[in-house]
């Protein structure tokens, strides 16, 4: 099982590339992940790692590990 933890928001000052203009939700992870889950989190690139986002990370991966339904992100 793969969880992918996804900004759910632009960064505000991003630089548009043709190259990156990705739509998969899943990022072309899905063709090498049987199992995967992506979990949208209310938070741009640069501030995913940052409070509240990374508690609310922190708080989902905690119930997934206990085997314990997670608690529905801010955006999900």
């Amino acid at each position: 099982r793969v969880v992918l933890y996804r900004a759910g928001r632009e960064t505000p000052w991003l630089v548009r590339d043709p190259r990156y203009e990705i739509t998969d939700p899943a990022r072309g992870w899905a063709s090498l992940c049987t199992r995967l889950d992506v979990v949208p989190v209310d938070a741009h690139h640069l501030n995913l790692l940052d409070p509240p986002a990374v508690g609310d990370i922190a708080a989902h991966l905690r119930a997934l590990l206990a085997g314990q339904p997670p608690k529905e992100m801010a955006n999900e």
